[in-house]
């Protein structure tokens, strides 16, 4: 389930209950409640897709640029000194920002 799935879901739980209390308590104030609900969802859609990314994938082709050849025996990544641990965190957090700037 995507972010905008999961708000989305959270919306539509709390709009269910507004709806239910509007019946027994203070009508007035669920019903602006809900009715704040459908506007925020309906912003909701307005958020650009964010693109799925494959980290496996991802992960596979760092290991390969910066392990290449020195996979076999020992070397297969598994312990990572500390400047290849900052080469990983740098290439994830540039490739975030890369989905930022396409959207």
């Amino acid at each position: 389930m995507n972010i905008k799935e999961q708000i989305r879901a959270e919306i539509d739980k709390r709009y269910a209950e507004y709806r239910a209390k509007m019946k027994t308590d203070d009508f007035t104030y669920y019903e602006g409640m809900a009715d704040a609900l459908d506007l925020f969802e309906q912003y909701i859609d307005t958020f650009p897709e964010q693109p799925e990314v494959d980290l496996e994938k991802e992960l596979g082709q760092w290991r390969h640029e910066h392990f290449a050849g020195e996979r076999d025996g020992h070397y297969n990544g598994e312990y990572l000194e500390r400047s290849s641990q900052l080469d990983l965190a740098r290439h994830f957090y540039e490739l975030g920002k890369n989905a930022r700037k396409e959207e």
